[in-house]
């Protein structure tokens, strides 16, 4: 089965309507672990970066000034989806609301995204073991027993994601590995 990990940086916070300023993900066969696909890039949004995003990310105005607009990438970003059973990203609502804002924007239409009870939150799915919701770098050293240094990057994210999944037994479980 194909699952999609995937992360956003934004320029806020829902509900604010943040642009999406970087996508990251990877296509994971969940029977060998494997990453079948990696895709990242950067995007221009239609306003300045506030500080504080900068300051989180280090992604400055002059580093997005010559990467695409949301509407150049979607095309790369739905084919992502298409062959994916499952979706996944360490905060669902987040991500798949600011996506899903992104879309409406630009009225996008239809999104292959899967059906929504495919479409899974790491930190929702964890929160029983941990009784409260882990912060990604948190996870990731107690998973894998190796400090995590958070870049707030897309592609950092989704790869200690990843990595944490595969210590963790979640390629394993029923629903993933049918």
């Amino acid at each position: 089965m194909r699952i999609l990990i995937f992360d956003c940086e934004t320029t806020g916070l829902l509900p604010s309507k943040p642009y999406i300023i970087e996508f990251a993900s990877i296509v994971v066969e969940s029977t060998t672990r494997r990453i079948e696909r990696t895709y990242s890039t950067l995007i221009k949004p239609p306003i300045a970066l506030p500080p504080v995003i900068t300051k989180i990310t280090k992604l400055t105005d002059a580093a997005l000034a010559d990467a695409p607009s949301f509407v150049e990438v979607v095309g790369a970003i739905e084919h992502e989806f298409k062959e994916a059973q499952f979706a996944l990203a360490h905060n669902m609502p987040f991500d798949f609301g600011v996506l899903s804002g992104e879309l409406a924007r630009h009225n996008h239409g239809t999104f292959p995204f899967p059906p929504m009870e495919r479409m899974l939150c790491s930190v929702q799915l964890y929160f029983h073991l941990h009784g409260r919701r882990l912060r990604l770098e948190e996870w990731y050293t107690m998973a894998t027993n190796k400090p995590f240094v958070q870049t707030h990057r897309a592609l950092d994210d989704v790869m200690a994601l990843h990595e944490i999944l595969c210590e963790s037994g979640f390629y394993e479980m029923s629903f993933v590995s049918e």
